[in-house]
């Protein structure tokens, strides 16, 4: 699999979860959804256009759909750890700010 389909597959995955992130389906099965779609769609480019995926078997395709869409959710829990970090730290500087303001 080359890096542009990667990508692609990616944010794919990442779309198709967010959207079913709407539904009242438990947070749990987000990874095994985005997998398993990764791997639906890896399997559908292997049969209509094998020379994008790069896959010369379908267990390679498989293994491939399923590795990005674990991926597309690993990207997701960064952005969403880096966003709490930076609230933590925002918070922590508010902190700061507060107590020195209090001591004058």
């Amino acid at each position: 699999m080359n890096n542009t389909t990667s990508i692609i597959l990616v944010v794919l995955c990442y779309i198709f979860v967010s959207a079913i992130k709407t539904t009242k389906l438990n947070s749990k099965w987000y990874p095994l959804i985005s997998c398993l779609f990764g791997a639906a769609v890896s399997l559908l480019l292997f049969y209509v256009q094998p020379e994008i995926l790069g896959a010369e078997t379908i267990q390679t395709a498989i293994w491939s759909g399923m590795t990005v869409g674990l991926a597309a959710t690993g990207v997701n829990q960064v952005f969403l750890q880096q966003i709490k970090a930076a609230k933590s730290d925002a918070q922590s500087l508010t902190d700061i700010l507060t107590d020195t303001n209090k001591k004058e």
